[in-house]
């Protein structure tokens, strides 16, 4: 698995980029894989979404840093891309599922006696390259103000 990590300071910008074209029409079949969100009660894994579904994802990733003005060295927005080698076999949008669910966990932004942070998996089928790929964008802001510590 190929791992690349960065950060940044607009949830919004993430969200909207991941659902967009990319920077050379790659992105294709964009749709929510898992989530650490919730929009009117319903989680929003397994579909795809509404240009206001797109917005209010990129909102759920900044409010705990509007709310609280927790404002991490490197900025509050996490991005991690996992893709499997060119030519690896696929995964489903399940496996993918379990192994955002998994990350998600290792970095503490879920689990078992943490304040959860928000996050969403977003995978876009495969890429220009050949390599089956998803993007995790996370908020470095828990629910309750305090910030996750991903070292």
């Amino acid at each position: 698995m190929i791992v690349r990590v960065t950060s940044g300071s607009s949830g919004r910008g993430l969200i909207r980029y991941l659902f967009g074209p990319g920077q050379a029409n790659e992105h294709t079949d964009q749709r929510v894989i898992a989530s650490g969100l919730e929009l009117g009660g319903e989680a929003l894994a397994g579909g795809n979404l509404s240009s206001q579904q797109i917005a209010d994802v990129g909102a759920g990733l900044e409010a705990a840093h509007e709310t609280f003005g927790t404002n991490p060295k490197g900025g509050h927005v996490f991005h991690l891309s996992l893709s499997l080698p060119p030519g690896d076999r696929q995964l489903s949008d399940d496996q993918w599922a379990e192994i955002a669910h998994k990350a998600m966990g290792v970095l503490g932004l879920e689990g078992e006696g943490k304040q959860p942070a928000a996050w969403v998996a977003v995978g876009h089928g495969t890429s220009a390259n050949g390599n089956q790929h998803i993007h995790l964008a996370a908020s470095l802001v828990r629910v309750d103000g305090g910030r996750v510590n991903t070292w």
